[in-house]
């Protein structure tokens, strides 16, 4: 499959962690075809001159100052060269063979506009989402409305 992944990288003060995210992406990318840009919000640790100094292939965006994640992603897909994104921090590793399994599950969804990963820590355990729902009566009424499947 030759579809291209962008990987953007979200640096603040990260250069602990910075060096094992950035292999854990380098050893399962297609250098002819794949891209790892890193956007650096303007750290005070070394993580500017770690990837400036050990990952030359690599694409990095320095930032005066910090104006947060979202903004960070907005600068790396905005200097990509793919149509699959991967908005990542830098202080997460990736699993081996992630990359192929994005590429390939993309590959046989054309319309799907966002995926996201199941997010574990180091020793399998799968960490809790950021949301929730209550599903009280108005809750549900609101879903069996307004819910994906049903909006079109």
């Amino acid at each position: 499959m030759n579809i291209g992944i962008s990987i953007i990288v979200v640096s603040y003060n990260v250069a602990s962690s910075l060096r094992n995210c950035l292999e854990s992406y380098l050893s399962q990318i297609n250098s002819q075809i794949d891209e790892i840009i890193v956007v650096d919000n303007n750290s005070s640790d070394n993580s500017v001159d770690l990837v400036e100094e050990s990952f030359l292939n690599i694409k990095l965006i320095k930032n005066s100052k910090n104006s947060g994640y979202s903004k960070a992603c907005n600068q790396g897909y905005k200097s990509s060269k793919n149509n699959i994104i991967i908005f990542s921090n830098g202080d997460i590793t990736v699993p081996v063979n992630f990359i192929n399994q994005v590429r390939e599950k993309m590959s046989t969804l054309p319309n799907c506009g966002i995926m996201s990963p199941q997010l574990t820590t180091a020793d399998g355990r799968i960490i809790q989402p950021s949301w929730s729902y209550n599903f009280t009566f108005l809750n549900q009424f609101f879903l069996s409305i307004f819910s994906p499947a049903r909006v079109s």
